[in-house]
């Protein structure tokens, strides 16, 4: 394993899990309620080392997925049974790039939970299959519920086999969990979400209001209380989804407002009432509302995530009065920001023009820019002197 690249790439429990699967002393387990991120933070430790991330649903497993269906063979005339290594695990041992294998929700399925450990604790497969001498480094790990404790069914694993595991217990809540949720996950970039895979008006209010993002299951009688749904990381990121998917990533604060009052309720309970008032007090403008000229004013912090949505839109799709729009805007910011907005915007237009070289629209927008941003082009320029 990389180390050093690993201390640079993965947040300070990421870290942790991947040296616990690297010592190869007892494995990892990472424990804790449905929708605490369990998984997440595996995938997100693969994707950052660029391991293969290959997930075992272990309740919806059989004897096919673990290699032990019976297959007979033949040696010197001799008929015997063996088990059929499952495709997966063949792929695993040729790859090129290490493979982090995560057995889900070990114990809900009881039936095959001694198999499931001598993967995850001897990472073998029969005689066939031995983890350890593969191509490339393979990494393991399983994950699973609390049962009573969270409201999940759950087989219980005995002390022997619970001996072998090294227990994390994991969720995110309160100011951490949306700082990790926010870093890890919801603040990334993706394609058609260019600040934030989740809605910065859904994050900026977690931030202000941490006990609305998960319980804490150290009380459960409070976590329990009011409603069915316990909201979790999970259920907040269904509720972005919902919004974006049906009203698109620029959603107006408007728009916005009214679809968590109808429709949030489903996805986050009784939180969505306090989610809606803060939108009514907060007032969240959008790159929609910049374009309709239906407001040219905003908060500091919203008109920065604004900068970096205009470098993001499709400017090709925009009309003359609604680039007209965002240079109004962009004369009413205080002069810093309105620098910092000419000198990203000019950035971004050089960059589209040399990937475009023969695009006239590319040539008249760079034109139109400068001859609307005249005066703060030159103050910049002055300044790189």
């Amino acid at each position: 394993m990389n180390i050093e690249k690993a201390k640079k790439v993965l947040t300070h429990r990421e870290l942790e899990y991947l040296m616990i699967m690297n010592a190869n002393a007892g494995t990892l387990f990472v424990q804790g309620p449905p929708g605490g991120g369990k998984s997440a933070i595996l995938k997100n430790i693969a994707n950052k080392m660029n391991f293969n991330y290959i997930p075992l649903d272990a309740p919806a497993m059989d004897e096919l997925d673990l290699g032990l269906m019976p297959h007979k063979t033949e040696v010197n005339g001799q008929l015997f049974v063996e088990g059929v290594p499952p495709m997966w695990a063949a792929l695993v041992m040729q790859s090129e790039r290490p493979s982090l294998i995560v057995v889900e929700e070990m114990n809900r399925n009881l039936k095959l939970v001694n198999a499931l450990l001598n993967i995850l604790n001897e990472k073998r497969i029969g005689y066939v299959i031995d983890f350890y001498k593969a191509k490339s480094p393979v990494f393991i790990a399983g994950t699973g519920n609390m049962g009573g404790d969270d409201g999940a069914v759950v087989d219980e694993l005995d002390a022997a086999q619970m001996g072998r595991l090294v227990i994390k217990y994991h969720i995110m809540a309160g100011a951490e969990g949306v700082r990790e949720w926010e870093t890890a996950f919801a603040g990334v970039p993706h394609e058609g979400r260019p600040n934030g895979y989740v809605l910065p008006q859904i994050r900026k209010y977690l931030h202000s209001n941490p006990q609305d993002f998960a319980p804490d299951l150290k009380n459960t009688d409070k976590a329990r209380e009011g409603s069915q749904i316990r909201v979790t990381g999970r259920r907040w990121t269904y509720l972005n989804d919902f919004l974006i998917n049906n009203f698109g990533y620029d959603i107006n604060n408007e728009t916005l407002t009214d679809a968590v009052k109808k429709y949030g309720p489903d996805y986050i309970g009784t939180r969505a009432l306090g989610f809606a008032k803060w939108l009514d007090a907060v007032k969240r403008v959008t790159v929609k509302d910049i374009l309709s000229g239906k407001t040219l004013k905003a908060e500091r912090e919203n008109a920065a995530e604004l900068i970096e949505a205009f470098k993001a839109m499709s400017w090709p799709k925009t009309s003359k009065k609604m680039r007209e729009n965002v240079y109004t805007f962009i004369k009413g910011l205080d002069s810093e920001l309105c620098l910092s907005a000419v000198y990203e915007l000019s950035v971004m237009l050089s960059a589209k023009l040399h990937e475009n070289k023969d695009s006239l629209f590319w040539a008249e927008l760079r034109s139109e820019f400068k001859d609307n941003f005249n005066e703060e082009i030159q103050i910049l320029k002055n300044a790189d002197k």
